[in-house]
């Protein structure tokens, strides 16, 4: 299967190699029908207005040389078509017939007409008069060869008969409305402008007739185009409930639709992964501030230490702060000027109390404070040293903990170094997944994932090197 801009590219030429045969083939029917429905001739003689500029030219024509002339009767050039109106007249009837019947050119004469002036038009030559007993339809009927003029008078009797040459000129005169004489290129000129006028007004008709076609033709095409994206859409509609939403199975053809549902896809499985940590995230907090609060109250009760109290509502802030870090997606604006140093200092001082081998570092002109969230901060070095306390090697003599502090041009770094029990080698990618711990640990599992996510607001890196049974070293590495 092509791919949809394929697809779209394929439909649009076929539509327009369709539409073009169609404009043509309408084209022709609509002007075919207008001029059968009104001839082009008849509609200028109709026109009064042409019909007195084409008058106005035959004084100009008679003038002209008589190859470049032609004659436009007004009435049907068949004489069997209208053979009864042509012989029922009152007066006398003038009639010029071609070999094969058609009428060149008839007109009413009046009973008195001037022979003279007939005479001078076509000359005496083969002239018969006065053929009072012959009919003009027995010489009709006859009749099959040479241009003949025929003059009968209101019984239809023949009155003067004459054979004409094929070169011989119209009698025409100038108030005559069934002749016209006009010129070769006053004729080509005013049937174009005919012609051009009812081309235009079917131009528009097709036009408009091509624009509702193209509507219709054009959604059905586009909807066969975009059926792809329309199926994509109808099965991502149907994924209301989030926790049964499933992964869409992409199309066998690798077109836009099949990268659009690897990319939803993928968005998707970060959106459910997230979704699962939130969820996560949010059993851990209920759970711990539920029996932290219950502790605090059972403490209070029992009247205990107020220092003991004092510092389990410490930890529970941690808590909160823990919660509330994992929960933000940036930093904010107000970034502070953290100096690492210093915080790892105060750090360290508390927990000598608690762990007599745990030792600090750092040069003695200090390291170059950096912007950050100071408490988030210390919360991760924090959580780097509950680990190492947690994760001792019970079968050592000497556990140490080695806290340093320095920088270069570009980074200001923190190492957390343990001599515990180590990291196994193919867990190392694992540990900073949420809820990630050995069947051992007893902690709430997102103490690692916690610092990957501070790091990474602070777009700065976590860095672990470890081995099995000797050492662990986490180094939090920040941008200056």
């Amino acid at each position: 299967m092509l791919k949809i801009r394929n697809r779209i590219a394929l439909l649009y030429s076929l539509l327009t190699i369709a539409l073009i045969i169609i404009c043509l083939i309408l084209f022709y029917c609509f002007l075919k029908i207008n001029i059968n429905r009104q001839p082009i001739l008849p509609s200028i003689i109709s026109d009064k207005s042409y019909v007195s500029s084409m008058k106005k030219e035959n004084k100009v024509a008679k003038a002209n040389d008589a190859n470049d002339q032609i004659t436009i009767s007004l009435k049907d050039n068949n004489i069997n078509n209208n053979i009864e109106e042509n012989l029922n007249f009152k007066n006398c009837l003038l009639i010029i017939l071609d070999k094969n019947n058609n009428v060149i050119y008839s007109e009413h004469l009046p009973n008195n007409f001037d022979e003279n002036l007939i005479n001078k038009t076509y000359g005496t030559k083969g002239v018969e008069l006065n053929f009072k007993n012959m009919n003009i339809k027995d010489i009709i009927n006859n009749h099959n060869k040479n241009n003949i003029l025929i003059i009968g008078d209101g019984n239809n009797k023949v009155v003067r008969y004459q054979i004409l040459s094929d070169d011989f000129h119209l009698y025409n005169n100038e108030d005559s409305t069934n002749v016209i004489n006009l010129t070769w290129g006053n004729f080509e000129s005013i049937f174009m402008n005919i012609l051009y006028k009812r081309i235009i007004i079917v131009i528009l008709i097709v036009i408009a007739i091509i624009l509702m076609i193209n509507f219709v033709l054009s959604r059905q095409y586009a909807s066969f185009a975009l059926k792809p994206l329309i199926e994509f859409t109808g099965k991502v509609r149907k994924q209301k409930n989030f926790e049964t939403i499933e992964l869409i199975a992409p199309a066998k053809t690798k077109d836009e639709i099949y990268d659009l549902t690897v990319a939803y896809n993928d968005a998707l499985s970060k959106v459910k992964l997230s979704y699962e940590n939130l969820q996560r995230l949010n059993s851990y907090a209920s759970h711990e501030l539920r029996n932290s609060l219950a502790v605090l109250r059972a403490k209070i009760e029992i009247g205990e230490d107020t220092k003991e109290i004092t510092q389990y509502i410490d930890s529970l802030n941690g808590i909160i702060t823990d919660i509330l870090a994992m929960s933000t997606s940036s930093l904010s604006n107000n970034e502070e000027r953290v100096d690492l140093a210093l915080v790892c200092a105060k750090i360290v001082d508390e927990y000598t109390v608690i762990f007599n081998n745990i030792k600090f570092n750092m040069p003695e002109e200090g390291v170059e404070v950096i912007k950050g969230k100071e408490i988030w901060i210390e919360r991760c070095i924090v959580n780097l040293i509950d680990n190492a306390m947690k994760f001792v090697d019970k079968n050592k003599n000497n556990n140490e903990i080695n806290i340093e502090v320095y920088d270069n041009d570009t980074r200001v770094i923190v190492e957390v170094y343990d001599n515990g029990i180590g990291i196994d080698e193919s867990k190392l990618h694992e540990i900073f997944t949420p809820y990630y711990g050995t069947k051992k640990r007893t902690s709430t599992g997102i103490g690692l994932a916690y610092v990957k996510h501070v790091m990474d607001l602070h777009k700065g890196k976590v860095l672990v090197e470890s081995k099995k049974g000797k050492y662990s070293k986490f180094s939090l590495v920040f941008i200056k």
